[in-house]
């Protein structure tokens, strides 16, 4: 089990909803998924995306918010791992990690 968590905090938009994609990509550049049941592909400013993981949330402008997330594989490979995070197509966050 892979388990990730960052912080978002929107002081542009007016909405009190949102929802963002994770895109976890595996030292073999495999995008790394939750189930064939809950990822997909999204549009980005790159082109078509596989994502691992979507998430809604609800926030107050201003608010920074805690988000946590788990993937489940039957295999890691060891390496370097990386976090992206998209919100309307738009690369807004980026993480590397190394699993030895």
């Amino acid at each position: 089990k892979q388990v990730g968590s960052f912080v978002l905090k929107n002081d542009n938009s007016p909405n009190n909803n949102a929802e963002v994609i994770i895109v976890v990509i595996q030292p073999d550049g495999k995008v790394l998924q939750k189930s064939s049941w809950e990822s997909g592909t999204f549009s980005s400013a790159e082109g078509k995306k596989i994502y691992s993981c979507k998430m809604r949330f609800d926030y107050n402008k201003g608010e920074a918010k805690r988000m946590n997330f788990s993937l489940i594989s039957d295999r890691y490979l060891r390496g370097n791992y990386v976090m992206q995070i998209y919100q309307n197509g738009l690369l807004i966050g980026k993480l590397s990690k190394t699993l030895s």
